[in-house]
């Protein structure tokens, strides 16, 4: 005959323990918060059942930043360790609670043979893993313990947010440096800026950095998902510094590129310096003496930055003429933020709903425009040439607005 208990599946109605050195030696000097962060996670340790930082915050009433400083507290009491790898490999912020009895009077450390900590009693912070995946998936390789303990330390010692280091990551990686402790000085280094977010991350390289962006455009527009080789770093930086083209006429060299088999730099780099040839065939003797390419370009961006100051002068007046006016284009630009923002976390449902209130209130501004007598187009920049937007270059060679912008040059050098 055999007897059994009947096993309690209500897990309401199942028992927790505590060990009495807790509630002795550690509970009565602990803020009242770690001690609700201790027991109840403990609870769930006990029945072998995970729960992560974010569910322990919302039922207890706390933040998630919280419940981590609870975490540091009572690491430094001893009563638990952090692991950083769960029970199946992968990488992972854990909790492990410490047998206080063997802690404080070594039980049973003679009678059995040192083994290696199982991952038992674990909590996993889903940021923490889902940065350590990302990472591993840009660099294309595991990452070594060292590594890890580089990300660690930003995370536990500085307090970086896991998603500035993911936004780190994919900066460094861009530009080639794949080294994990060159990352991580990067973000030492924003951090030491006051840089704690993407956001500030982003507005920081927009404005000390913007290579790295026409880097990322430009693979982005041939279809290649992979950083640039120096090869072609070299061949970018010739198109922007050497050939003086825009960014926005480079994608238009790629965007030709959608015709053949295999776009490739080398048809992009004979796009543009046919482009280059064209654009220094003389007008006439005289301007040939007087305007080089240089000079027609400084003309060129005078024209543009006058076309853009325009532009924000009538969109300040139609502001002050309608006030809810500035309100719908001020939530278009945190929408298209928010969009940039939410970078490799977006969910295909979330962009999708960015994209469809983008979409409203377009359609909003383009009715307040229009119920106060003003174009749609009131907001645009107003340039000289509407086919080449005053850069005196179209996707098929030179624009016919040339031999005009280079006269108009000539005189505008005389001022």
């Amino acid at each position: 005959m055999k007897y059994k208990l009947e096993k309690n599946m209500d897990f309401y109605l199942l028992d927790a323990k505590l060990e009495t050195l807790f509630i002795t030696e550690y509970m009565a000097k602990a803020p009242g918060d770690f001690v609700k962060v201790y027991v109840f996670t403990h609870m769930y340790a006990e029945h072998q059942m995970e729960i992560d930082d974010k569910t322990v915050a919302g039922q207890l009433g706390l933040t998630e930043r919280q419940v981590i400083d609870a975490w540091d507290y009572w690491e430094k009491q001893g009563v638990i360790k952090k692991r950083y790898a769960n029970a199946k490999g992968n990488y992972d912020f854990a909790i492990e609670f410490v047998s206080l009895k063997e802690k404080m009077y070594g039980f049973n450390k003679e009678a059995e043979p040192a083994k290696p900590v199982e991952q038992v009693n674990v909590f996993g912070n889903q940021a923490v893993k889902e940065l350590f995946a990302f990472t591993e998936n840009l660099l294309g390789k595991t990452l070594s313990s060292s590594a890890m303990e580089n990300i660690l330390f930003l995370i536990q010692e500085r307090g970086a947010n896991p998603d500035l280091i993911a936004y780190a990551v994919d900066y460094c990686v861009g530009k080639n440096k794949t080294n994990m402790k060159y990352i991580s000085k990067v973000a030492e280094n924003w951090l030491d800026r006051g840089i704690c977010t993407r956001e500030d991350a982003i507005e920081y390289l927009e404005e000390n950095d913007s290579k790295y962006y026409k880097y990322k455009a430009i693979m982005q527009s041939l279809g290649f998902n992979r950083q640039p080789t120096s090869f072609e770093m070299e061949m970018m930086d010739n198109w922007f510094d050497v050939l003086g083209f825009s960014v926005e006429k480079v994608l238009d060299a790629c965007a030709k590129t959608t015709g053949i088999r295999e776009p490739n730099f080398n048809y992009v780099d004979k796009i543009l310096n046919n482009w280059s040839q064209e654009a220094s065939k003389p007008v006439s003797q005289e301007a040939k003496k007087i305007v080089n390419q240089a000079m027609l370009n400084k003309y060129l961006e005078h024209l543009r930055d006058e076309a853009q100051r325009e532009a924000k002068e009538r969109k300040k007046e139609a502001f002050d003429k309608i006030p809810q006016l500035k309100e719908v284009d001020s939530s278009i630009q945190k929408c298209y933020r928010e969009k940039l923002l939410k970078g490799f976390r977006a969910t295909p449902a979330e962009k999708q709903a960015i994209d469809g209130e983008i979409a409203k209130l377009k359609a909003e501004k383009k009715a307040l425009l229009k119920g106060a007598g003003l174009a749609e187009d009131f907001f645009e920049v107003k340039y000289r040439c509407n086919i080449c937007g005053d850069t005196c270059e179209t996707p098929d060679g030179v624009c016919t607005c040339k031999a005009e912008r280079i006269l108009e040059a000539i005189q505008w050098g005389k001022c």
